[in-house]
């Protein structure tokens, strides 16, 4: 698989190699590379290569931009079983049916480095050690799994403990362990400890040869595939199997991953398949406070946010201090409402410890469970809904529907199939039926409002408490869907898959555009930051000012002492966000003292119908003869017309250049000192027709025909003269005459 582009690379028994798209199942690359199988082949990112091993006993390269062979060689005596790259060195290792291993330098020409042999049967498979790259891994039908040095041609030592041949092996890549897993045709597969190079696990189940093993680099499960048509995985602290996976496609010849990815990549008899194994945001939770609580392959860490530097976003350099191991393979981490305890969710099952030395406070099996917003240690479980007050089972809740999935918060909701049911942390009584599919549910911290997420978007609600129980009212419907995100007061931000915006009073409002998909840990106030996490665990600060949060919290709660009280502490780059919102509440006189954007001062005063001010802002501005200031010069007109207003109508359309309309009012008015001026105006801004108009309704006749002939319409002159004007018949015609000539000369050239 490919770390970056979303590709996988396939090779065939009938000798073809294919690149596919898994997001789109398209071949992006295709090549004929022989007409014998091709039983290895493997990415060369930093070179834009794949590497592939042939049964004619070749090892080819090609480019995979251009599709162009980069190199062909001989490279074994018998059939080549493996490739393996080093991951920082341009060497490649192979082996084969020749009983040997090799290794290559592309640097050098693809020169033969080294040859490794010690083993008495076919070699399957090696593997770099990602811990220690001058030491690498084979296996062979001889029943032994053989360690050895880049720079010698014995092995360190061999694992000799499989009944039958060993066809495949990994390394883990987790810090504490020194690891190796291998799998063989006795069915079984081995955990070793190669610093002290003994067995420390055997895992059965399997029913046919085990052919791929994989020790997974991010998540702490190991994965193996077999004859039998099954991938089971396994959890690598307890080894217990997981899960068994079978698709029905035939043997399973090879399982891939990448570091940074929760994706597997299976390769069957009948084809190959990607799977995502759970969620790619990582196992992380913020408290209000700052803490950081992550759970790494196992791993527990904990880290604070603090002493950001306040710039619009920065990288967040977290320091981790180890807390412990735990025992699950969670999918889900969360603080509890004081930050105080954390609860991990996974392989059917949940523990609840404390946040500062991981103390155990109870466990029990649940596919989920959730906090409540209340209380200290209340929380809820599911296969069936059991409600905990204060880490002690109160009650259960005979839900009359299968429950999909629960959300924790303010009340306790428990989806159905096409429906969401709020229950009464305290009673266990129904609240609300709602029907929406909710993916999320996110409750403010006064549980005055909730957010719905679906697939399509989300849904915001007010919840009232009255005498008859809770109200709630649909606010706002947003057609954007949520990865995450969390309440600020009456602000709901959240992530989308390419943006962080948040919602206040039914406008969205964008923040930051992402390159990459994130997830929302938290919004830090005392930093004014919001906490953003990529699956790589890398943590990004984004600046969002509080005290801009707070004022629209105010403006929508009508406070607008307190409004006013807050806006001298927002920053001016937040302010034109700031006019923004008030413009859609509907506050346009706040919009305007807010911005700093005189052309946004202008809409906004033009929106008011404040023709004082959109004047006097046009005025400031400038820029006659500026189409788009005309435009906006002709709005103010049409508003100052509408108020009856006509001599700062005129003003108007005199500035915006519509002589026209000028020339039509000094019409309907009968006024010569207007349509005097309208000619005047309409000859320096060379407005041909509005001229000539305004000449004859002033009858002009003189000036009319002065107008055609300086527009050199001669013939039009001519006729006007012979009808109105027969002093400018004689020169009309003269010019008309001298036109014609010209064109007549211009033509025979």
């Amino acid at each position: 698989m490919h770390s970056t582009e979303p590709w996988i690379l396939t090779s065939l028994f009938t000798g073809k190699v294919y690149i596919w798209n898994y997001i789109t199942g398209d071949v992006v690359r295709q090549w004929d590379v022989c007409s014998s199988p091709v039983r290895a082949c493997r990415f060369v990112e930093r070179k834009q290569w794949i590497i592939i091993g042939c049964d004619d006993l070749k090892i080819r390269v090609y480019n995979y931009n251009t599709a162009e062979k980069v190199t062909e060689f001989d490279a074994h005596s018998d059939y080549i079983r493996c490739v393996d790259v080093h991951p920082t060195e341009p060497l490649v290792l192979s082996c084969g049916d020749d009983m040997s291993i090799k290794l290559w330098n592309w640097e050098q020409g693809w020169k033969l480095v080294r040859t490794y042999e010690g083993h008495s049967h076919y070699v399957m498979q090696v593997r770099f050690n990602p811990k220690d790259s001058n030491t690498f891994a084979s296996c062979s039908l001889d029943n032994t799994i053989k360690v050895w040095g880049l720079n010698t041609t014995s092995p360190y030592f061999s694992l000799n403990e499989h009944k039958m041949g060993v066809n495949c092996i990994d390394y883990s890549s987790a810090g504490d362990k020194p690891y190796l897993v291998s799998g063989s045709d006795d069915k079984t597969v081995r955990i070793w400890d190669y610093q002290t190079k003994t067995c420390i696990q055997v895992l059965e189940g399997h029913t046919e040869n085990v052919t791929s093993v994989l020790f997974h680099p991010k998540l702490p499960i190991i994965v193996t595939g077999s004859e039998d048509g099954t991938i089971r995985i396994w959890h690598s602290v307890t080894y217990r199997c997981e899960m068994t996976l079978n698709y029905g496609s035939g043997r399973v010849w090879s399982i891939q991953c990448v570091d940074n990815s929760t994706k597997l990549g299976i390769g069957f008899d009948e084809g190959s398949t990607v799977i995502q194994l759970g969620s790619e945001a990582p196992v992380m939770s913020m408290d209000a406070n700052g803490h950081v609580m992550l759970c790494d392959n196992g791993d527990i860490r904990a880290s604070l946010v603090q002493n950001l530097k306040g710039d619009a976003e920065e990288t967040v350099d977290l320091h981790y201090k180890d807390l412990g191991r735990s025992e699950l393979f969670p999918q889900s981490l969360t603080y509890n409402n004081n930050g105080r305890f954390m609860l991990l969710c996974g392989d059917g099952e949940y523990s609840i410890s404390t946040t500062r030395v991981l103390r155990s406070k109870c466990y029990g099996s649940a596919l989920e469970a959730v906090w409540s917003a209340d209380g200290n240690g209340d929380y809820a479980t599911t296969t069936h809904i059991k409600v905990y007050t204060a880490f002690k089972e109160t009650f259960d809740i005979a839900t009359p529907f299968p429950v999909e999935k629960i959300f924790g918060g303010k009340m306790l909701g428990a989806r159905g199939s096409n429906f969401l049911v709020f229950y009464s942390w305290q009673s266990g009584d129904v609240v609300k039926k709602i029907d929406v599919t909710a993916t999320s549910v996110f409750w403010s911290e006064d549980g005055s409002r909730v957010a719905l997420g679906t697939q399509d978007g989300f849904f915001v609600l007010s919840v009232e408490e009255t005498e008859e129980g809770f109200a709630f009212e649909l606010l706002h419907e947003i057609g954007d869907p949520v990865v995450s995100g969390c309440w600020f007061e009456s602000c709901f931000i959240y992530c989308t898959e390419k943006g962080l915006k948040y919602y206040v009073g039914g406008e969205v409002i964008i923040v930051k555009h992402l390159g990459r998909r994130m997830h929302l840990l938290g919004y830090l106030p005392k930093e004014n930051a919001v906490i953003l996490v990529d699956k790589d665990k890398n943590v990004v600060a984004i600046q969002l000012d509080r005290a801009l949060l707070q004022y629209q919290t105010a403006v929508l709660l009508r406070d607008f002492e307190e409004a006013n009280h807050l806006l001298p502490q927002i920053g001016e780059r937040e302010l034109e966000k700031l006019s923004l919102f008030l413009q859609g509440q509907g506050f346009l006189e706040e919009a305007i003292k807010v911005t700093k954007d005189a052309m946004r001062k202008l809409d906004l005063a033009i929106g008011m119908k404040n023709t004082e001010l959109a004047m006097a802002l046009l005025e400031e501005k400038g820029g006659k003869g500026d189409k788009e200031i005309g435009k906006y010069w002709s709005q103010v007109a049409e508003i100052c017309l509408a108020k009856g207003d006509m001599t700062s109508a005129l003003k108007c359309i005199e500035a915006a250049g519509d002589y026209s309309t000028m020339l039509m009012i000094a019409s309907c008015y009968s006024d010569k000192a207007l349509m005097k001026r309208v000619e005047d105006l309409a000859q320096e801004g060379e407005v041909a027709n509005v001229e000539f108009m305004a000449a004859f309704l002033q009858k002009d006749l003189e000036g009319c025909v002065n107008v055609l002939m300086r527009e050199k319409r001669y013939p039009e002159a001519a006729f006007f003269a012979s009808t109105y004007y027969p002093e400018k018949l004689e020169e009309a015609m003269a010019r008309w005459k001298e036109e014609v000539k010209r064109v007549e000369d211009e033509m025979k050239k």
